[in-house]
């Protein structure tokens, strides 16, 4: 699976969307203040979404994934997984 980054981080309410290439599905969405938390929180920066090389972006959309999925667990209250 081949991912892509889009991100609008200029917009009155930026947004940041990973998108899976092949389907253009979008897995993963922050908007607003919960963007702000991603940056706030270290889970990407600036320079990191600058970077070009493949072995870096993958990097960034494993962690992008993973919180997306955090997050989506902690609001459905799932606290462990079998």
């Amino acid at each position: 699976m081949t991912f892509t980054i889009n991100a609008w981080l200029d917009k009155e309410t930026p947004e940041l969307s990973v998108i899976e290439t092949e389907s253009g599905n979008i897995v993963a969405k922050w908007a607003g203040s919960a963007l702000g938390r991603l940056f706030s929180n270290g889970v990407i920066s600036y320079s990191e979404l600058n970077r070009i090389d493949k072995v870096g972006l993958k990097r960034i959309v494993k962690r992008l994934i993973l919180q997306y999925a955090s997050e989506q667990m902690a609001a459905t209250g799932v606290t462990e997984v079998d």
